[in-house]
C-alpha cells in the first residue's frame, strides 16, 4: 500500500510573519505544496488576488512518486470540491499526441503548441475547467514512442492561463522523470506557449 502524506497546510500559519496587521497585505507561501510545482511567478499571482481567502487546505500526495497515477491533490478542508488535482497516464488511444498540421481547436479544448514533442489542451468538453498537457515518451521497455498525459482540475487557485501552463510545464517535466522518459523534450517557460492552433468551426463551451 502506498503510504499517504496527508499534511494538513494551514495557510493562516504559512502567512508571512504568521500574523495580520490591520492593513498589511495577506501573503501565502505556496512553494512547498504539489512537488515545488509552483513558480515564484504563480505564487505572486496567487498571493495579489484580493479575493483569495486563506483557509485550511490539506495535502494529500503520495510520499513517492508513481505513475501513471496522480501526481498531486490539494483540497480545502471544508469543502471537497475546492480542489486542485493534477495525475498522469499514459493516453487512451484517440487521444495520442498530434503532429503540429494536425492540431485543431474545437469543442474537445482550445490546442497550444508547447514544443516539438508537447501540447497543452485547455477547456472543452465534457469538462471545461480542466486542462491538460501531452508529451511524448520512449521508455527503455518500448522502442516506440507513446503520448503521456497530464490532467488538472483546477477549482482552489482560480489561476489564470499563463499560471496553469506554468504548473502543468512543471509538472509535466517531473512526470517525464517519473515515467522514465529518455527522449529529449524541452519544456518551455509558459509565456513561450504558442497558441491558440487553427481553429474549426466548433469552438469549445466554457
Amino acid at each position: 500500500m502506498v503510504n499517504k502524506l496527508r499534511c494538513v497546510v494551514l495557510l493562516l500559519a504559512l502567512l508571512v510573519g504568521c500574523t495580520k496587521e490591520s492593513g498589511e497585505d495577506v501573503k501565502v507561501e505556496l512553494d512547498a505544496l504539489c512537488r515545488g510545482i509552483f513558480d515564484a511567478e504563480v505564487v505572486e499571482y496567487v498571493n495579489g488576488r484580493r479575493t483569495f481567502n486563506p483557509e485550511y487546505l490539506e495535502e494529500v500526495t503520495s510520499e513517492s512518486l508513481r505513475l501513471p497515477g496522480e501526481f498531486c491533490s490539494v483540497r480545502r478542508i471544508d469543502d471537497d470540491t475546492l480542489r486542485f488535482d493534477i495525475s498522469y497516464d499514459w493516453a487512451a488511444a484517440g487521444d495520442e499526441y498530434d503532429p503540429p498540421g494536425q492540431r485543431r481547436s474545437d469543442a474537445n479544448g482550445y490546442v497550444y503548441g508547447a514544443g516539438d514533442d508537447l501540447l497543452i489542451i485547455s477547456g472543452g468538453l465534457p469538462d471545461p475547467s480542466a486542462s491538460k498537457i501531452r508529451f511524448l515518451c520512449q521508455t527503455e521497455k518500448s522502442s516506440r514512442l507513446r503520448t503521456v498525459e497530464g490532467r488538472l482540475v483546477e477549482h482552489l487557485f482560480a489561476l489564470n492561463q499563463e499560471a496553469t501552463f506554468a504548473v502543468l510545464l512543471a509538472s509535466a517535466e517531473k512526470a517525464a522523470e517519473g515515467f522514465g522518459c529518455r527522449n529529449a523534450l524541452d519544456f518551455p517557460d509558459a509565456a513561450d506557449v504558442k497558441g491558440p492552433a487553427p481553429t474549426a468551426s466548433a469552438t469549445p463551451e466554457g
